[in-house]
């Protein structure tokens, strides 16, 4: 009778000694995705592993009765453990996404920026680009104010690009194109 109660006492403390360590280890590192899951499937076999052995404890011993109350002492912390552990995972999660909401709403913003700017200084690009070749024929070449007149379309271009840019979301909703 004593060994067996012996042995359920030895058993319990390397069940809450692989527990603890165990914990110590999780809440050290970090774990994947599966991990949480397969923490909580741990802890609860953990807890259904004491309750076996609080169950299994049949003879009315002094040993016993003292493993039986060890054991409910465990079997409380451990679901403590549990709930505090789902508790700060979740938190976790939830900081995560505003983390990862509030990074895609600032990428977006610099993305719209470099958009319009791409938009505003493609015509001017072109026009440049046109004027910059070496061939003969182009017009405003042999005028002497040519580079004012290419310089005010330049600048007429971007402004209509602009226009453009303001206006479009309107035009797209009203031909529907845009919902």
């Amino acid at each position: 009778m004593r060994l067996a109660a012996r042995q359920n006492i030895s058993a319990s403390s390397s069940l809450l000694a692989a527990t603890a360590t165990w914990a110590v280890g999780i809440l050290r590192t970090e774990g994947t995705e599966e991990a949480p899951q397969a923490d909580r499937a741990r802890l609860i076999a953990d807890a259904v592993a004491l309750e076996t052995l609080r169950a299994h404890a049949v003879f009315d011993t002094r040993a016993i009765r003292l493993a039986n109350d060890v054991i409910r002492q465990l079997q409380g912390r451990l679901f403590t453990f549990i709930a505090m552990l789902v508790s700060v995972q979740e938190r976790g999660r939830l900081l995560q996404e505003e983390i990862a909401a509030k990074l895609a709403t600032e990428t977006n913003n610099y993305l719209q920026a470099i958009t319009v700017l791409t938009a505003l200084f493609l015509p001017p690009t072109l026009i440049v680009g046109i004027f910059g070749m070496n061939t003969k024929g182009l017009p405003l070449t042999d005028d002497p104010q040519g580079f004012e007149w290419v310089m005010l379309i330049s600048a007429l271009c971007a402004l209509g690009a602009y226009w453009l840019l303001k206006r479009a979301p309107k035009l797209f909703k009203r031909s529907g194109l845009l919902r």
